[in-house]
């Protein structure tokens, strides 16, 4: 089968769907089986695929898609004629939409369906973006993947698609991203980025969508050191503002941080923080269970789902639970070592050799002609 990846989203410092859905195309170009790739992506990520990618069976096309509403009209108007010319089995977009005129069989991942629940959450564009084409796209993919069962439930519910057609494919913890000794860690820190006392750490862009704002509130109440990892994201104004501000020494923003030091900002954190408000999957928090680092969560039902009993959760908008759990765990070593044995343990599924595997069975099982 040739199946091709629409990787234009690819690139630059990346966002959790951008990351995801590139790792998955590596884990396939590692190991794909009787099938042929080819991936449509852009200038400035080609440097980094190509030492992943097979010859024999994986080709890089380079394309200029642009970005945001250049994006969309090229996914549009460009991308069919090109799923033809390469004769393509089926075409699979990782990020929400496809392109409605297409004529090879499509296939996509829907992460989240924040933009019906929360939409105040979400960006004006993207709101106007997904509502316009993402049903549409729903009903015209043969294939729908989902990062887990809640986004599966709301699909079904949201979009008024068949159950039978969505299959819950969870994103994967990279082998490299596991466990530093805390003395190699805490010291890789301190040469990195000049950090050299206890912190909890929250990986994620600026969004409103993390809440932020009551983390940062939470951890001034109790003294802790507050160190951010993402992308800088578009939350903008007063909460901004309140979030990055260090007149207390208690937030440090790190930007954007490449994988190869993940491994040691998770390990020599105290904890890791992930109050959203809602989410499709938290990647950070499957990442930061396989580096036995202790987990606080919302109870957003997504984030229960991947957690399970291995993190503390508490309601988003509760300041108070959410400093008082992080007191109980910078304060009590048996407790963190118990959350960090149940997080190991429970990330030991999040692999991408299953995401690959659970993806190539959703194509098999949709009618696709694909042997493994």
């Amino acid at each position: 089968m040739h199946i091709g990846f629409d990787g234009t989203i690819w690139g630059g410092e990346e966002s959790g769907v951008a990351a995801a859905s590139r790792r998955l195309f590596e884990r396939l170009s590692a190991d794909p089986g009787p099938h042929r790739l080819t991936a449509f992506v852009n200038p400035r990520v080609l440097e980094a695929l190509r030492p992943v990618a097979c010859p024999a069976t994986t080709r890089l096309v380079v394309v200029h898609s642009g970005r945001r509403g250049a994006r969309i009209a090229w996914q549009q108007l460009m991308l069919p004629t090109l799923a033809r010319r390469h004769k393509l089995d089926l075409l699979y977009n990782p990020s929400y939409t496809v392109p409605l005129g297409c004529r090879v069989p499509l296939a996509v991942t829907v992460h989240d369906l924040i933009v019906w629940k929360r939409p105040d959450l979400c960006r004006r564009g993207n709101v106007l973006h997904f509502r316009t084409l993402l049903g549409a796209s729903a009903r015209r993919a043969s294939v729908i993947t989902v990062p887990t069962e809640t986004v599966a439930g709301d699909v079904v519910e949201l979009l008024r698609v068949p159950r039978e057609k969505v299959h819950v494919v969870p994103w994967g913890v990279d082998a490299e991203l596991g466990p530093v000794p805390r003395v190699a860690a805490r010291d890789a820190l301190r040469a990195w980025y000049g950090i050299d006392r206890p912190y909890v750490l929250h990986v994620g862009a600026l969004e409103p969508k993390k809440n932020l704002l009551t983390l940062r509130r939470a951890l001034h109440d109790s003294g802790a050191l507050l160190v951010l990892a993402g992308p800088r994201g578009w939350l903008r104004g007063r909460a901004r503002r309140e979030i990055l501000s260090d007149r207390d020494g208690l937030c440090r923003h790190l930007g954007w941080v490449p994988i190869q030091r993940l491994g040691a900002l998770y390990s020599a954190a105290e904890l890791l923080a992930f109050p959203s408000h809602i989410e499709g999957f938290g990647l950070p928090v499957a990442e930061a269970m396989a580096c036995g680092t202790p987990v606080i969560a919302s109870d957003a039902p997504a984030l229960r789902e991947i957690c399970g009993d291995a993190a503390i959760h508490v309601p988003p908008l509760d300041g108070g639970a959410l400093s008082t759990s992080i007191r109980r765990v910078l304060e009590d070593p048996e407790l963190r070592d118990r959350l960090a044995a149940r997080g190991r343990a429970r990330a030991a599924r999040f692999t991408w050799q299953n995401t690959r595997s659970l993806f190539l069975d959703a194509l098999r099982r949709a009618g696709a002609p694909v042997r493994d």
